[in-house]
């Protein structure tokens, strides 16, 4: 995924309009729109700035390799709650056991 599909991707997971976003981030409108400009990229700053109002680490916008769907995932995981956090945990681990092979 690119830096623009993730943060309209963040912006969507938590229905958030440009202006939410900005207020939220602390960021201009101006420059929430830049983000979502295809090809351009924020100064650290910026992403800092994004990364710390959902909490969410900065690493979580360098895989470009990373599908939408686990995108979604994750940006649901990071801006959980501990206690909707420890329940996601809980489900991954009970769907992963459900795979592994029956002796």
């Amino acid at each position: 995924m690119t830096l623009d599909e993730m943060i309209k991707e963040l912006m969507d997971v938590h229905n958030l309009s440009i202006t939410q976003f900005a207020n939220k981030t602390g960021l201009n409108p101006t420059t929430v729109r830049a983000l979502l400009i295809p090809g351009r990229y924020p100064n650290m700053g910026t992403l800092f700035k994004v990364c710390k109002a959902f909490d969410i680490p900065p690493a979580f916008f360098f895989d470009r390799d990373m599908t939408a769907d686990v995108f979604r995932l994750l940006a649901v995981y990071f801006t959980s709650s501990p206690e909707q956090q420890e329940h996601i945990r809980k489900t991954i681990k009970s769907l992963a056991n459900e795979r592994k092979p029956k002796s």
